[in-house]
């Protein structure tokens, strides 16, 4: 089934076009009001504790500089942050 079209496995093919769908997905991804995320951001960072404010540390330095690799989160009541 793996790579096959939906048409080759009997099924109908969509009607819309897959550029279409893609730019919606990202005009969708990317719209957001910035203001309102920074007020948000600016109202709840300080009320983070040590370890949730380490995590967003990590990730927000990731991003900021364009570091590719993953960031997970260990733990529950205690939470860990790997880097790789």
């Amino acid at each position: 089934m793996l790579g096959k079209l939906l048409t080759e496995l009997g099924l109908p093919a969509p009607t819309r076009a897959f550029t279409d769908l893609f730019n919606s997905e990202i005009l969708r991804e990317t719209s957001y009001d910035v203001d309102s995320l920074h007020n948000f951001v600016s109202s709840n960072l300080p009320q983070l504790v040590s370890d949730l404010k380490t995590a967003f540390d990590v990730v927000v330095d990731a991003v900021q500089n364009n570091r590719g690799g993953g960031i997970v989160l260990l733990g529950c009541a205690r939470r860990k942050i790997l880097e790789r």
